[in-house]
């Protein structure tokens, strides 16, 4: 016997596959400086504020991070991780999580996605200084 699915249902699935998406954008602040070698992405250094940081850094760019209410905390982690290690930074500081309001769960349920929202990170790349 073949199952029929109903159309809210197969709706319901392709939405929940198309926004557990994960994404991460960066914008490199020093644009034609040197070269950095890329460092692996599990090996990225991550920090809560610029005073956690042990020692002189500098600020490579600013890193974006998305996902839905279905994605979790880990994929974007890792996605900010790999668009820092393309800029050939050593860690990170991690801004403080952005959430989903009431009023974008509110304007998402509006336009059609259910009440889904998106978790949105921002992180900052840097480069440890060498200390001569």
């Amino acid at each position: 016997m073949v199952k029929r699915f109903s159309f809210f249902g197969v709706l319901f699935l392709t939405a929940a596959l198309a926004v557990s998406c994960v994404a991460a954008r960066g914008t490199v602040l020093n644009v034609g400086g040197p070269v950095r070698p890329v460092v692996a992405p599990a090996d990225i250094g991550v920090f809560l504020s610029g005073a956690e940081v042990p020692g002189p850094f500098e600020v490579l760019g600013l890193i974006t991070g998305r996902g839905s209410d279905f994605t979790k905390s880990g994929k974007i982690l890792m996605a900010i991780k790999k668009r820092a290690s393309a800029m050939g930074a050593d860690a990170i500081i991690l801004d403080p999580f952005k959430g989903a309001t009431l009023g974008t769960r509110a304007a998402s349920f509006l336009i059609g996605f259910g009440g889904l929202a998106p978790k949105k990170w921002r992180a900052t790349a840097i480069r440890f200084k060498t200390v001569d």
